[in-house]
């Protein structure tokens, strides 16, 4: 069989890759590390599970478990197991681990089982940030409803006579508090679509 090029080896493997990543409902991700960082760190920060020691879903995924790198490195295995093939590497005595056809297909299996098994888990973690994010829209209407009743409260007041001083401050420093509190939950909630969004 002729030798396929670079360019016709690449092509293929990616064809195998892009399969696998369909079978796992997984989409290709190729966001810069810094981001992807950051964005596990949101989740770390604002995903939070269990009563007293509480411990995020997203914290395995800080810990080594980059799901890009997992997926650079699945297709880069796979890349060389082909050239294994193409050049009919089968005997496995020349002494270089991975330069055979079994040892090198045997990386690829254990490389997709790593990222199976991550993406599982990613999984479980976006399940967590969905519902996370429900309860803080929920945080942030009863927020702007408290925000308007207060609103229409000191609107029935004279700010400006003396008399009301007490109820006009409380009411102020209410606005006060439910706007800066409904600026943080907007922020979070940005955060958390954000999260849902980078690995859909």
């Amino acid at each position: 069989a002729p030798v396929a090029t670079e360019a016709e080896m690449a092509k293929s493997a990616n064809v195998q890759y892009q399969k696998f990543l369909k079978d796992l409902k997984m989409p290709e991700l190729s966001m810069k590390s810094s981001e992807y960082y950051k964005t596990i760190h949101d989740g770390m920060t604002l995903v939070r599970e269990g009563k007293i020691f509480k411990s995020s879903p997203f914290d395995y995924f800080y810990q080594g478990y980059n799901l890009v790198d997992l997926q650079k490195t699945l297709l880069a295995s796979q890349l060389h197991y082909e050239k294994m093939v193409d050049k009919d590497r089968t005997n496995f005595f020349l002494g270089l681990v991975g330069q055979n056809i079994q040892s090198a297909g045997k990386r690829v299996e254990q490389d997709k089982a790593r990222l199976k098994e991550a993406w599982a888990k990613m999984g479980k973690a976006l399940e967590a940030t969905k519902t996370e994010t429900g309860k803080l829209k929920e945080e942030a209407k009863a927020n702007r409803v408290r925000a308007k009743a207060a609103a229409a409260e000191l609107a029935k007041l004279d700010a400006y006579d003396a008399a009301n001083y007490k109820a006009v401050a409380k009411l102020k420093s209410e606005i006060k508090d439910l706007d800066s509190d409904n600026k943080d939950l907007e922020t979070n909630i940005g955060k958390l679509e954000n999260i849902t969004k980078s690995f859909s």
